[in-house]
């Protein structure tokens, strides 16, 4: 049963790629728009991102360089030095 568009969202953020491309196919079976009438964003870069049409909005996250922040941030507070790191990780292009 389709939802009355008083219920409907204007956009999805998705907890992956894969559950992205669920949500375009269930919108584009309810013949919403993508992405005018819907958008959606996926997270983790997957090669399903790129292969949809109407393609979706992913984000990827440097995980390695996440950790490498985290590790230091967790040694320098194991350390009692309280120093803060200043620079976040940057995800590579």
């Amino acid at each position: 049963m389709p939802l009355p568009s008083a219920c409907l969202s204007t956009g999805v953020v998705a907890y992956n790629d894969d559950i992205g491309a669920e949500v375009i196919g269930g919108a584009l079976r309810q013949q919403l728009l993508i992405p005018q009438g819907l958008a959606v964003v996926g997270h983790d870069d997957a090669p399903i991102s790129r292969l949809l049409l109407p393609s979706m909005t992913t984000i990827r996250v440097d995980t390695a360089g996440l950790g490498r922040y985290l590790a230091a941030l967790a040694l320098s507070a194991a350390q009692g030095t309280n120093d803060r790191l200043q620079t976040a990780p940057r995800s590579r292009p």
